[in-house]
């Protein structure tokens, strides 16, 4: 018996298990060229809202960029009925962005989304 078609397949195996465990590319944050030509990072951010309206309607985001007085676009909706909205072009500081969103009626929580990291004890 010929070692050789072991070999293949377990290396074959490996390749397969390192594409497999690559970051994915949705970590990775876009970033836009502004109209002064400096490069805009978006920040992404959690919304969950107390009612079952749909957010990623253009009249209730254009809404939601005037209480914040920032630039708002709809990304997606999450697990657990939050969505994830993302910021570009700011003036402000996020921190500013998201007081200014919690003080809505209508927003259970907000926050900036972030890759969480298991606390070591």
């Amino acid at each position: 018996m010929s070692i050789l078609p072991v070999t293949i397949f377990f290396s074959l195996s490996l390749a397969v298990i390192t594409v497999s465990c690559s970051s994915p590319t949705s970590a990775v944050k876009p970033i836009e060229i502004s109209q002064t030509g400096k490069s805009q990072q978006t920040v992404q951010i959690i919304i969950k809202f107390r009612n079952n309206s749909d957010p990623s309607k253009s009249d209730f985001v254009k809404e939601l960029s005037r209480d914040a007085h920032a630039p708002l676009f709809y990304i997606r909706p999450m697990s657990g009925g939050a969505h994830v909205f993302g910021i570009t072009g700011a003036t402000e500081s996020t921190a500013e962005i998201l007081r200014r969103l919690r003080t809505r009626h209508d927003i259970e929580y907000v926050e900036q989304d972030s890759i969480m990291q298991p606390a070591v004890n």
